[in-house]
């Protein structure tokens, strides 16, 4: 019987396997949605058999790092490099050696429809329409602006109303680290609170002004179909049209852009391997190579639109040259 894989990306991203395979004929990579989206449709299109689950970064590394063998996985999908406590945990647990490869760039997007705001909104005026609370007149008080104009009246004059994702998950943590309290220490009074004042440069709205949805960027982009004003916030491969950009601190999120860093809020795509693995699992290596050819991140590659600005035809070399030189275990 033929191996036919189906990829479904629901709030945990689910490859299931039909047909028979041996014991360890399956890849079975986890991690972060971005990235094991990558692998899934990589999968699919070799017709491999595989399974993958997107927990999120740190849920993946801790399942990557259990130990090896048949049951644990073979990949974790990460949105940064692993640290040096996580490595260590790792190497704790028997996992001797790791090759780390850097697919490309992500990136958190703004998006609206025609009467949403832009073409590019201030990380310092995101944090004021977002954070839960502000310093008014030496006061920290619950947010009290309601409209975008109220922040900044070259903004629209209607309700400010972000769409995005539910606290928790890799995309959430980005929208902070990259977008709001960065924002929030442009403000002097903001960043100098005392620390008993607790993180009010890391807490959202709960009074509608800011939408948290379980379930990924499609139930963002839906909410927009019904709301053309709001802003939404989702990954780059959903920012696409009917929907509009928008840029940050002036800066679009294109390609050049995100490829060089200059776009504040994109992010590494990490793909971490066990080399042990490699040998013991048939189709690791072809997942692999599909990965890194110039059919999947080349130009016109079937990863194109997929959320990762790929690598430079240089390091894109580089990156196929680095797994022909591993040794098979």
């Amino acid at each position: 019987m033929g191996r036919r894989v189906v990829a479904s990306l629901a709030a945990v991203l689910v490859l299931a396997v039909t047909g028979t395979t041996a014991a360890r004929d399956a890849v079975t990579v986890v991690g972060a949605r971005e990235v094991v989206a990558l692998a899934a449709r990589t999968l699919e299109r070799l017709g491999l058999p595989g399974s993958v689950r997107a927990g999120g970064t740190d849920g993946g590394i801790a399942a990557f790092c259990a130990g090896t063998g048949p049951e644990t996985p073979d990949a974790v999908g990460t949105l940064r490099p692993l640290t040096d406590a996580e490595t260590k945990a790792c190497t704790a647990a028997g996992i001797t050696a790791v090759t780390d490869l850097r697919l490309g760039t992500g990136a958190a997007v703004l998006v609206t429809g025609p009467d949403g705001p832009g073409p590019s909104i201030g990380r310092r005026q995101l944090s004021e329409a977002l954070l839960a609370k502000l310093l008014v007149d030496g006061q920290l008080i619950a947010n009290p602006f309601r409209t975008w104009a109220e922040i900044d009246p070259a903004l629209p004059d209607r309700p400010i109303r972000v769409v995005g994702p539910a606290p928790g998950g890799d995309l959430y943590g980005i929208l902070l680290d990259r977008v709001v309290e960065p924002g929030c220490a442009a403000s002097p009074e903001l960043a100098a609170l005392p620390a008993e004042a607790g993180p009010v440069c890391r807490t959202l709205r709960r009074d509608g002004a800011y939408v948290a949805l379980e379930g990924g960027d499609a139930k963002v982009v839906a909410a927009l179909v019904d709301d053309p004003a709001a802003v939404g916030v989702v990954g780059l491969g959903s920012a696409a049209a009917p929907l509009r950009r928008i840029g940050l601190d002036g800066v679009a999120p294109d390609e050049e852009a995100i490829a060089s860093g200059r776009y504040p809020a994109g992010f590494p795509l990490h793909l971490v391997v066990k080399d042990a693995h490699r040998a013991a699992v048939t189709g690791l290596d072809r997942l692999l190579d599909g990965l890194l050819s110039e059919e999947a991140l080349g130009p016109g590659g079937h990863l194109a639109g997929a959320g990762v600005v790929a690598p430079s035809a240089e390091d894109r070399v580089g990156l196929r040259a680095r797994i022909s030189r591993l040794a098979r275990p």
